[in-house]
């Protein structure tokens, strides 16, 4: 997610000027340093949530790992511990005075906190059950107007699962019929009263829609999407995979005026960046 900080991320962040920040999954503290250096410039506060092990010169309480976690990245070997070196960065310049990191898993962390958030960041553990359960138990502590960003909305793991403790994972949903954080993403959609405004379409479905409407008076952007397509570029991977494309609810002549929340792509280059934005009340 760090990737989309200075293009994506900042620029609503400073439009928006939330003062509750929520980051689940910090890993090497990539995202988490932007992230404490926007709160320090705009007297705002940071909670991360990650049950790693950390490495380095850390504050020995956020160093600890949560309960038992050991960090297992898919079929690779478990990792007893986590270089951090831009969490090193972070308190060198003293930013831990803007950053609240708790030891714990999000779905144990959510269940029972009483914290709202303005804005929250999402990646952490990229599988439906844990996704979708995220999301059902941020909706309640995100205030009116609050966004949730989310990564990997486009890379494999969008429609595949991903496990980095499959312990926590019920045996049903391991490996199951849904899969992914798009899917999840769609489900929460589904079940919260939420619209989509850009999405994510295989190329032959693009294909499809676009031969259903005439070209003239196609938006620039959907031109540009047919020219990607018969120019064959290298953004697009085609057959089986995924492509960005964005439909906004207005070319649609759709409303978002009843909507809860509403999720758009905002990038799906670096693995994907989408958005989730809560409608004001």
């Amino acid at each position: 997610m760090d990737k989309h900080f200075d293009s994506l991320i900042k620029p609503r962040l400073d439009k928006l000027k939330p003062l509750t920040l929520l980051e689940i999954g910090v890993c090497e503290g990539a995202t988490t340093l932007p992230l404490l250096r926007w709160c320090r410039d705009n007297d705002a506060r940071l909670t991360s949530l990650d049950p790693v092990a950390w490495s380095g010169n850390l504050p020995e309480q956020v160093k600890q790992p949560y309960q038992d976690y050991v960090f297992k990245y898919g079929e690779s070997g478990a990792l007893p511990t986590i270089s951090a070196p831009y969490l090193e960065e972070a308190c060198g310049e003293g930013l831990l005075d803007y950053w609240d990191c708790k030891k714990i898993t999000s779905l144990d962390y959510l269940k029972q906190a009483s914290e709202s958030f303005d804005a929250v960041f999402l990646d952490g553990d990229h599988n439906f059950f844990t996704v979708y359960n995220e999301l059902t138990l941020i909706a309640p502590r995100l205030n009116a107007g609050g966004n949730i960003f989310l990564h990997d909305v486009s890379d494999k793991w969008s429609r595949v699962d991903q496990y980095y403790d499959i312990r926590s994972i019920p045996t049903e949903y391991v490996n199951g019929a849904k899969q992914g954080v798009l899917t999840a993403v769609e489900a929460f959609l589904k079940d919260f009263g939420g619209v989509e405004r850009g999405r994510l379409v295989n190329a032959e479905a693009l294909t499809v829609w676009l031969s259903q409407h005439p070209i003239y008076g196609l938006t620039d952007r959907l031109k540009g999407a047919a020219r990607i397509i018969l120019r064959g570029s290298d953004d697009v991977w085609l057959r089986n995979q995924h492509l960005a494309f964005q439909k906004t609810c207005e070319d649609e002549g759709l409303s978002t005026g009843a909507a809860d929340y509403v999720f758009e792509i905002l990038s799906a280059r670096h693995f994907g960046l989408g958005l989730i934005s809560k409608a004001f009340n």
